[in-house]
């Protein structure tokens, strides 16, 4: 991220779809038939080659994996509005920005016969003022027809009010910027709460009024108004440590915590599917105004977890100093002495809200964090540095055998786990002690357990949020450590079966 190079691109693609489209408005010849005349082109064609370009060059990403741009957002108010862009925060889903496509060929803002602007407009700050009359009569709860403005641009406006207002009645929000643009020209209001929700004159300040003579000499403030660095001050997903001055100062640093980046996937052929797990250790560092950073060294090899049972405790030494290798590399980067802390400090990852538009969701302790991608998650973990513990803090128990648990009727599944499972998620398998195959134990965990994500068989005394999902009361009274009907609970640390 860098404002002048960020700038300096931005001016290049502008100049370059204004070359490459402007073309596309005037034919070579005389058409061989009358439906093969060339028209101006439509919103659609405008959208498709000029303006869905300039969201990506101004920082937003349109893809769907991302969710910072909703296209055709649906804002339901007394109709259903369509927003043609609307930029939001892909974390916490606010709305920020809208920007409402036109054809190329649309004109700027015009004065209407029977308006109170009769006279020529000859400038930008006309054009402003002008629009500004023409909010103030909507807002007025003015007719259309009757606006400052022709009927075209009274009936947008009116549309972008509905727009802003909708999605302040919705979201509790006002969005920080709005545009409206055929490409060639823009119309793009600073103030969107001032201009169309506040009562009162709307201040002409607040518009900036852009056309195709001076739209690339002027990109710069195109940019400043509607890049995504603007609007959201965030860092990516996953950032290097390297890459960590750039979104944080030591001071700022509120306190760190160990991670994981878990992968999962099948693997095998159709008839012999197993999973694979792969953890990458990270660090979230919380910024003292409260943002989180999660970091991650790509140049670490990924860590699998190991399908021989026996293999585990190295496993967890080599996650372990892997994870330790990277906090360092981030205090060498700050230059600090940071430790991690444990999970009761983590504020927990920002969760999305439900809806047709974007809301504010509000934050609670949520340890996973899900990606984009099928079956990639971050998980903090606190000043643990594995999802694991080494040993279940309960044991012997015959919950780790399945076929302990039939004996008692307690046995979760109708056969046991006897190799690792994709679906059901279950990495381990009956008889090892990370295992659980209790269905008392299944039943009470079903909505709180914070890995059931890729591992729903996870034996609970053997996970590090044990204490996190269970208040110590409730902890004590799962039905762990019990032995089945006629037989000694396994002993600690029985050789399991391996896959």
């Amino acid at each position: 991220m860098n404002g002048p190079r960020d700038k300096a691109r931005f001016k290049t693609t502008l100049h370059d779809i204004f070359d490459a489209f402007k073309p596309r408005s005037s034919g070579s010849g005389p058409p061989a038939f009358i439906g093969a005349a060339y028209r101006d082109p439509l919103e659609h064609t405008t959208r498709r080659y000029v303006i869905d370009d300039i969201p990506a060059a101004l920082g937003w990403d349109l893809g769907r994996l991302t969710q910072q741009v909703v296209e055709e957002a649906r804002a339901q108010g007394d109709t259903t509005l369509f927003l043609d862009y609307l930029g939001v925060n892909p974390t916490t889903r606010v709305p920020l920005l809208i920007v409402e496509a036109k054809a190329w060929a649309k004109p700027l803002v015009t004065p209407s016969f029977g308006g109170a602007a009769q006279q020529v407009l000859t400038s930008p700050s006309s054009h402003e003022a002008l629009i500004a009359k023409a909010i103030e009569h909507c807002k007025a709860g003015g007719q259309p027809n009757q606006s400052p403005v022709i009927l075209e641009w009274a009936e947008w406006l009116h549309k972008l009010h509905q727009y802003v207002t909708t999605l302040h009645k919705q979201s509790g929000h006002v969005v920080q910027c709005l545009a409206i643009t055929a490409g060639r020209w823009w119309v793009i209001f600073t103030d969107p709460y001032e201009t169309f929700v506040a009562r009162g004159n709307v201040t002409p300040a607040n518009i900036r009024v852009i056309d195709e003579r001076d739209a690339v000499a002027r990109s710069d403030e195109i940019y400043e108004y509607l890049a995504r660095q603007a609007l959201i001050n965030d860092p990516p997903d996953l950032i290097q440590p390297s890459h960590l001055s750039s979104y944080v100062a030591p001071a700022d640093v509120a306190r760190l915590f160990h991670a994981l980046w878990i992968a999962r996937k099948r693997d095998g052929a159709h008839f012999d599917a197993f999973p694979q797990i792969n953890l990458y250790p990270a660090i979230v560092l919380e910024r003292r105004d409260g943002q989180l950073i999660s970091i991650i060294d790509s140049h670490r090899s990924r860590i699998a977890v190991p399908h021989d049972y026996s293999h585990l405790a190295r496993h967890f030494q080599e996650v372990e100093a892997s994870s330790v290798a990277l906090l360092q590399t981030v205090n060498r980067e700050l230059n600090t002495t940071l430790m991690a802390s444990s999970l009761s400090d983590f504020p927990g990852f920002p969760t999305l809200a439900n809806g047709r538009i974007p809301a504010v969701a509000s934050q609670t302790a949520t340890f996973l964090k899900s990606s984009p991608r099928p079956d990639e998650f971050l998980l903090a973990t606190g000043t643990d540095t594995h999802y694991c513990l080494p040993h279940p803090t309960v044991d012997p128990c015959a919950g780790h055998n399945w076929s302990d648990c039939l004996t008692l009727r307690e046995n979760k599944l109708s056969a046991p786990v006897v190799s690792r499972s994709f679906e059901p998620a279950s990495f381990f398998t009956t008889l090892e002690l990370h295992h659980c195959a209790h269905r008392g134990v299944h039943d009470r965990r079903q909505r709180r357990c914070l890995v059931s994500a890729f591992e729903e068989y996870l034996c609970c005394r053997a996970c590090v949020f044990q204490d996190v999902c269970w208040p110590a009361v409730e902890l004590n009274r799962l039905p762990c450590g019990f032995a089945a009907r006629g037989s000694a609970a396994p002993q600690s640390g029985e050789q399991a079966i391996n896959s």
